[in-house]
């Protein structure tokens, strides 16, 4: 069975957007565990110097803590243009417009305000399988890049 190219992109836009929901989610539940668990003063002696800023309340993490935060963080923008440059795009003009007039004269129709039950599957099946795999597999991955020296820090 051939799959065309635009239901393809279809459930591609759909799984990078699970991705950005299930690390927006998972960020937002651990900035919230950590905001009401952490200390609110560095404590070096236990390497918790990396701080966590919640409008100007500090927190402060440990190295793999920051890192894994910080990467969730990078990872919802990532996805999200992922899923805009996935999603297929058609160029309408406007009725009784030229090619060549200048863009004000254009919109763009996407698939997306009639999502079709597989877009949903796709996407819904993404943020289970993305939250899995970050809930599961992230502190390992995080702990061997700060092992290697990969640190990311906001301050």
């Amino acid at each position: 069975m051939r799959v065309s190219w635009t239901r393809f992109r279809l459930c591609a836009t759909s799984a990078a957007a699970g991705l950005c929901a299930s690390s927006f989610a998972l960020y937002m539940i651990l900035f919230f565990v950590y905001s009401s668990s952490q200390p609110k003063q560095p404590e070096p002696a236990l390497g918790v110097i990396y701080p966590l800023n919640n409008h100007g309340s500090h927190v402060y993490l440990t190295r793999i803590q920051a890192t894994g935060m910080n990467l969730l963080f990078v990872v919802f923008p990532i996805a999200f243009a992922m899923a805009i440059i996935a999603l297929p795009k058609e160029l309408r003009f406007f009725r009784g417009m030229q090619r060549w007039v200048s863009f004000e004269g254009r919109t763009v129709r996407t698939d997306l305000l009639q999502p079709t039950a597989a877009m949903k599957a796709v996407f819904f099946g993404s943020v289970a399988v993305w939250s899995a795999i970050i809930l599961g597999l992230g502190p390992y991955i995080v702990a061997f890049l700060v092992a290697k020296g990969f640190v990311l820090s906001a301050g």
